[in-house]
């Protein structure tokens, strides 16, 4: 019986996928009381036999797992203890009004769903597998949550995720290096994500390539090529012979400084199929995705040129920069370099309530901010009355600006609903293209409100 359980487990889930996902990802808490942290790895360690234990009940709890880049995932498969004896476990084994959701790591409310559970799935010591409800299950953070404001908590021995990772050159820009006239207006298919659509380098020539801009630096982990089905002309059938084709990364457009992420001595061309190759280091990052062929008298005829990768941060450029308070009562001033200090285990305080403090971080000149990073405190060190409002980050925003007034600074970020999470941390891009200045602010409005924050990281490029 076991076996056909573990049969139906792997059936059950997406056949193209590339196995579990998750596997020794790392695992943070949201909205949970201290005393089960050091459990959460045992989540995603591939031991049936170790479970992740939320500890004590709280209402709405969560354990969300970091993929490490985008994936469509297709499937889960849930793994409970043969063990629920204690009241906090039997707690934990209910899942009834739970579910599981992917999304960016911003807000779990803006997830996509990929499973609910609405009664409860619990069986000792068995496992279940489940298909996401929607084709379209896209991000890097996969959360299970249970959901009720009495005493929830999750006792869990394995969460395995399956799905096949995102794309990031989907409508990205395309050019041609080395090659003549004729074939540009085909090369938006190489990345249109339409297999029937097929990029054209036209006339052979000598080592021709499609360079793909990333629009940012990434870390690549893979490529797919999706080959065409017709290759029956002349151009068609050298631009379909793959033999001495490389893909090169840089950081730069230029392809003398790039570094080879994957070679192919022989050719792979397999009609109106596809290959799938891994970067032959782990350290190819870049942001231009270059294949090249070498040789005289070549052509490229591909439909499709997919890459995987995980986005990479640039460097913190609020790092060790002047902090001021605005608006904010005399007491907690010594505190305010922890905001920008590289530390997450010191953390500002703006000190007593008031109505829309606000920090603002002089990055010593106009920067093109594109993206902030928070990290929050602990729930243990939210205790104290100050600090869990200061602990809120309901109706929050981040602006850049000249420093005359925040009234005229840009908006980078606004958080309608309260982003907190003990001791994790938010990554938010920018909602503006034009979000330039010297000055960084975070404000909460409203009365009554405090800032109580350990890093406050700013990401952005020189204007």
């Amino acid at each position: 019986m076991k076996a056909l359980i573990l049969i139906l487990s792997v059936a059950l889930c997406n056949a193209s996928s590339t196995g579990n996902v998750a596997l020794n990802r790392p695992v943070s808490g949201i909205r949970l009381l201290p005393g089960g942290e050091d459990t959460f790895p045992f989540l995603v360690d591939g031991d049936t036999t170790t479970c992740a234990d939320t500890g004590p009940t709280a209402p709405n709890p969560a354990l969300k797992i970091d993929l490490g880049q985008d994936f469509i995932v297709s499937g889960v498969r849930l793994v409970f203890p043969n063990d629920c004896s204690r009241t906090i476990s039997k707690l934990g084994c209910s899942y009834r009004n739970s579910g599981i959701r992917v999304g960016d790591g911003i807000s779990m409310e803006n997830d996509t769903e990929c499973v609910t559970f609405t009664t409860n799935v619990f069986r000792k010591a068995r496992d279940i597998s489940r298909d996401c409800s929607s084709d379209s299950t896209v991000g890097r953070f996969v959360t299970i949550a249970k959901w009720g404001t009495g005493k929830r908590a999750t006792y869990l021995c394995e969460l395995e995720v399956y799905g096949e990772p995102y794309s990031v050159t989907f409508n990205r820009s395309v050019i041609g290096i080395g090659l003549e006239t004729g074939g540009e207006d085909t090369y938006p298919y190489l990345v249109d994500e339409d297999p029937k659509t097929c990029a054209d380098s036209g006339p052979a020539v000598e080592d021709p390539a499609f360079q793909i801009d990333l629009g940012g630096n990434y870390l690549v982990k893979s490529v797919k090529l999706v080959f065409s089905s017709g290759c029956s002309d002349t151009i068609s059938q050298v631009g379909c012979s793959y033999t001495d084709a490389r893909i090169l990364v840089g950081t730069d457009n230029s392809t003398e400084s790039a570094t080879e992420c994957v070679s192919f001595p022989t050719n792979i061309f397999e009609s109106g199929g596809t290959v799938t190759s891994e970067c032959s280091s782990d350290s190819v990052l870049g942001r231009y995705v270059t294949l090249i062929k070498t040789g005289d008298l070549r052509a490229i005829y591909l439909c499709e040129f997919q890459v995987s990768a995980e986005a990479v941060m640039e460097d913190n450029i609020a790092f060790n920069r002047s902090v001021i308070g605005i608006g904010l009562e005399t007491g907690d001033e010594e505190t305010y370099p922890y905001l920008v200090d590289g530390d997450p285990n010191t953390c500002t305080d703006s000190g007593r309530v008031v109505k829309e403090p606000a920090f603002k971080i002089d990055l010593g000149r106009n920067y093109l901010v594109t993206s902030v990073k928070l990290v929050f405190a602990s729930k243990s060190r939210c205790s104290r009355t100050i600090s869990w409002a200061g602990c809120v980050y309901r109706t929050t925003r981040i602006l850049v600006g000249t420093g005359d007034s925040t009234e005229s600074d840009t908006e980078c970020v606004n958080y309608q609903r309260n982003v907190y999470w003990s001791g994790g941390e938010i990554i938010s891009q920018c909602s503006s293209d034009s979000a330039i200045g010297r000055y960084v602010t975070i404000m909460k409005t409203g009365e009554t409100r405090a800032i109580y924050l350990c890093e406050l990281q700013v990401f952005g490029k020189p204007r």
